[in-house]
């Protein structure tokens, strides 16, 4: 439908529901038109056209609108063009349903110069009583001008209607020498601004917000007691209406299925219809019985229209309490202003931007509290009367000003967005405390939460996961991804609190099993409650038990039974004993409690509030098991590493464009897709997300013979300087097999990132340009593809007159070329995908062991195929693991002793801190912590020999799994490294 500016008036009544279920109109579509619900507020002087589908006394529309005593009303029907034997009636009924005999006013469908007798709410019902299709309503109004009379009280009442310019003046009686002013222009929903013409006896141009009853108050100003001769202050009012005729016409251009029809009934299912609900009744017995601004914008729908600006009122406040008697329906979300809606901003001052449809769905879903409001009451506790700080005052002081904060229900767009908006509360990160407070919360810096879940794209909005209508979640498409606990696809309700990521494989609640992820924030929340009330017993000495339905939440356990009984959930009895500690673990309880669907919105983020809730009260009151507890993920999806968190306090806020190919997703897809980095910084992210790896709109789903087809990278390259030549650049590239074939290798999706960025030829290339100011170069974190592909990469430092070991190609043995993709046990998924693990950890099972039997530890005891004994230990059947180390821990005694003898300067490795090798200045051949690794002390003695061992040190250690990877390529890098230093390679054997 099309609105300009209307302003709903009257609640439709809920008794009609069922009447006009029928209603599906179909005009011709135009901008803003919504399924229409077969009801409309309108004024009358409008014009109206809709259509009849249904079959006869099947469907009503039905026209709400305020009328003024006085009112002289008409209305003509006509039945449109290509209308099948339509036949319409037209009757006026008060809000309370009681129709209002139209007389000879009306004839046929025609109403002539009727007069309304009272003021109040009413509406027009049109059925069609035989045949279908389209029709006109014009309706044309007069409404009174001029309301005159006496008051002898102070106070003039009138009825108006709204967007209409008051006039008004007041007179003394005759004879009197009293001098009367205005003072006030009040109606139900509050006062409206006289501005400067408040205390004159002339109104002029008042605009009157609201179809209301209106009342003006005036002081006599008489001097003396003398009121004259006449009756009484005579008042006169004078009112023009300003609002033009609006046109209304009704399509469907934004249902998203089906008929208006079926859009209506999925509504009439949903809590956004449900007119018994607390949720619209709450303050139907106030005084006056309305729901106040601070309510109206999510309980009722003239409130939502208001805040977003819809009913002509500024956007993004609610002007005026709401008329009680309202629920959410159609004229809420289909409106100009609410599909213009692209960007919401949540209780903590953040703005989520760029968004669809689902904007509509976050204005009200966002909860009312926040990180930001939780902090402020705990530092006002703080603070005396007289504004300074009280001593002594700590977590747990028991303050007067601290009371429970409620987050409120259903904020599922504050879970879904994570740290984004600070919905949670989210504990301060002590280590980063010197770090600038956020720009906008004015929050110290927090520990790393989980940002906006990123589902698969078709299914990362609210109204795609959700009817948009019922609000019920779509869990036919859910089952196309997802499995409940016996590996069916997920049918119902419990069996979506079965799904369980495979990137996520922690037991975070340390039950002891990996379970779906609601059952994991179930056990969470479980030991939260426990842990609160360890904590309130322990520390505070009063007992503390929780209701989720009864206000504030949260009460004194009399009996200490643990639950909440009948006799204390009343609000008398509500928890007083409240610390800085205690309110935001309750907190964060709430905010997991009152959003039921948190497990899919961002179950990961929940999980991270809860835990630090525990583990805050862990230290001050032991809690139980807390060390089975697990917070974070691992790899790819752990959002606390610092592969994904090194940006979070940058000046932008952002990921710069020569990290983010392998430190966000869009930076990564946009790699795999173009072949070359991002040019332009990207968002900080979470970790990685399904569609990174795996091509968009790739089959998810539950049969296990079905592999999620993955992206297709054509061409990786290992790390090259910007001065290479198309030949080393051609040298260092690896090209794909064709897609589809046998021959494509999908580990040049890992290749991507995991091919370091510092070699041979970009440390070549960096000492003809620095031969003599020489800083250390480092290779990147998990260089693994890079060490697999041994002298084709060079990720090493290759020295001169050397022979490197080829690519390691598993059961094949050193490959003898590289110019084909990888055998398939040699690819990446063969050992780091087993069994569809996205954890990527390798796991021992029946498969390796058909080869590898001597793992009987695990992957790091393989040792199969080798004889010689490389480190000269005597021991040739150690693992592979401790040979290498053996190699890695000479090379450092001799590193140290080059810096010291031939440098003249002690070096030490830390391998937490870059650069990583730091000046030992006091001799003990380690970093000292905190005081060696410092910015201020890097070593920076070094010449070529020095630079290229050091990295060669790093690669040993900043790839863990390189004695697999590439056993004889690594161990001659760090022999080599040894033997140019002139260091000891006695008993050393070199592959």
């Amino acid at each position: 439908m099309t609105d300009w500016n209307a302003r709903s008036r009257a609640p439709i009544l809920q008794s009609l529901a069922a009447a006009v279920l029928g209603a599906a109109l179909l005009g011709a579509p135009r901008l803003g038109e919504a399924a229409w619900d077969g009801r409309q507020a309108v004024r009358l002087g409008d014009q109206m056209r809709a259509e009849f589908r249904a079959d006869p006394l099947a469907e009503e529309h039905v026209y709400s609108f305020f009328a003024v005593e006085g009112t002289v009303f008409s209305a003509r029907m006509a039945v449109l063009p290509g209308a099948d034997g339509l036949v319409t009636e037209i009757r006026l009924f008060t809000s309370n349903d009681v129709e209002v005999p139209l007389g000879a006013a009306l004839s046929g469908n025609r109403v002539r110069g009727f007069v309304f007798g009272e003021t109040g709410d009413y509406y027009l019902r049109v059925r069609s009583t035989s045949g279908t299709g389209e029709y006109n309503l014009s309706t044309k109004a007069r409404f009174p001008r001029v309301v005159a009379g006496s008051s002898d009280d102070g106070s003039f009442g009138f009825d108006s209607l709204s967007d209409v310019l008051m006039s008004a003046r007041v007179r003394a009686p005759r004879g009197s020498d009293a001098a009367p002013v205005f003072t006030g222009l009040d109606f139900q929903g509050g006062a409206v601004d006289l501005g400067a013409q408040n205390g004159t006896a002339k109104l002029v141009g008042i605009l009157l917000p609201e179809d209301a009853a209106y009342t003006l108050s005036f002081t006599s100003g008489a001097p003396s007691a003398d009121r004259g001769e006449g009756p009484g202050f005579g008042v006169r009012v004078t009112l023009r209406n300003v609002r033009p005729a609006r046109s209304w016409s009704f399509g469907h251009t934004e249902a998203t299925s089906g008929t208006a029809t079926e859009n209506r009934a999925k509504w009439l299912t949903s809590a956004h219809a449900d007119h018994t609900a607390a949720a619209f009744n709450n303050w139907n017995t106030t005084d006056p019985p309305a729901v106040p601004t601070t309510c109206a914008k999510c309980h009722s729908t003239p409130g939502y229209r208001d805040f977003l600006g819809a009913d002509g009122s500024a956007a993004g406040v609610v002007n005026s309490p709401a008329p009680i008697g309202t629920v959410v329906d159609c004229d809420a979300c289909h409106n100009d202003a609410a599909a213009a809606l692209t960007s919401v901003t949540f209780p903590s001052g953040k703005t989520v931007s760029g968004l669809g449809k689902e904007a509509r769905c976050m204005v009200c879903h966002q909860g009312r509290e926040s990180s930001v409001s939780v902090e402020s009451k705990i530092a006002n506790a703080a603070i005396d009367a007289m504004g300074q700080p009280i001593p002594g005052f700590g977590p747990d002081t028991v303050s007067s000003k601290i009371n429970f904060t409620n987050i409120h229900y259903f904020a599922a767009a504050a879970s879904l967005y994570g740290r984004d908006v600070d919905g949670g509360y989210e504990y301060a990160d002590p280590t980063v405390s010197s770090q600038t407070p956020d720009p906008v919360t004015g929050l110290t810096p927090r520990q790393p939460y989980d940002r906006k879940f990123a589902h698969v794209s078709s299914m990362d909005s609210c109204i795609e996961c959700h009817d948009p209508h019922s609000q019920q979640v779509r869990i036919d498409l859910c089952a196309t991804c997802h499995v409940d606990a016996q590996g069916n696809p997920v049918a119902d309700i419990d069996g979506l609190h079965d799904i369980r990521m495979q990137a996520t494989l922690a037991d975070f609640d340390g039950d002891g099993t990996r379970e779906g992820t609601w059952h994991e924030l179930k056990g969470l929340q479980d030991k939260l409650l426990a842990a609160i009330q360890i904590y309130a017993d322990q520390v505070l000495g009063q007992k503390i038990t929780y209701d989720p339905h009864s206000y504030p939440y949260f009460f004194k356990d009399t009996d200490g039974n643990g639950v909440a009984n009948g006799g204390e959930i009343t609000r008398t009895n509500g928890y007083s004993t409240w610390t800085g500690r205690l309110l935001r673990a309750c907190y964060n309880y709430q905010f997991a409690e009152k959003d039921p669907g948190g497990f899919a919105h961002n179950g990961k983020y929940l999980i991270q509030l809860l835990y630090d809730s525990i583990a805050d009260i862990n230290s001050a009151a032991a809690v139980p098991d807390f060390a089975n507890l697990v917070r974070n993920d691992t790899g790819h999806f752990d959002s606390s590493a610092h592969a994904y968190r090194n940006w979070d306090y940058d000046a932008d806020n952002l990921v710069n464009e020569t990290c983010a190919r392998c430190h966000t997703p869009d930076g990564f897809l946009f790699r795999v897709t173009y072949n070359v980095d991002p040019t332009i910084p990207q968002d900080l992210s979470s970790g990685m997300v399904c569609e990174s790896c795996h091509e968009e709109g790739a089959d998810f789903g539950p049969n296990a013979s079905v592999r999620a087809a993955r992206r297709y990278v054509g061409k990786a390259a290992f790390p090259y300087p910007t001065t290479a030549t198309s030949t080393q650049i051609n040298a260092v590239t690896v090209t794909n097999g064709a897609k589809g074939t046998v021959a494509e290798d999908d580990s040049l999706l890992c290749l991507t990132c995991h091919v370091g960025r510092a070699s041979k030829l970009t440390i070549d290339a960096y000492l003809a340009t620095n031969p003599t100011t020489i800083s250390f170069q480092n290779v990147h974190y998990l260089p693994a593809g890079a060490v697999q592909y041994g002298n084709r990469a060079a990720v090493g430092y290759q020295y001169a007159g050397k022979t490197y070991a080829g690519r390691w190609d598993h059961a094949n043995g050193l490959a003898t070329s590289t110019t084909t993709p990888a055998a398939v046990p040699a690819r990446c998924s063969y050992c780091h995908l087993q069994e569809g693990d996205h954890s990527f950890e390798v796991h021992v099972g029946t498969e390796c062991q058909g080869c590898h039997f001597e793992a009987t530890a695990g992957a790091s005891s393989f040792r199969k195929g080798r004889t010689a004994d490389y480190d000269g230990d005597g021991n040739a059947l150690e693992p592979l693991k401790d040979e290498v180390s053996a190699f890695a821990a000479r090379l450092y005694t001799t590193i140290q002793n080059y810096a010291f003898t031939v440098r003249g300067t002690r070096i030490a490795y830390y391998s937490e801190s870059h650069p990583y090798w730091f000046r030992d200045t006091n001799g003990n051949g380690s970093v000292d912590v905190p005081a060696e690794n410092t910015s201020s002390n890097p070593y920076k003695a070094y010449d070529a020999k020095l630079l290229y061992a050091t990295h060669n040190y790093q690669l040993y250690k900043k790839e863990p799994g390189a004695w697999a990877h590439n056993t004889h390529y690594v161990l001659q890098i760090l022999y080599d490294s040894i033997q140019d230093l002139g260091g000891d390679v006695t008993g050393l054997t070199r592959p």
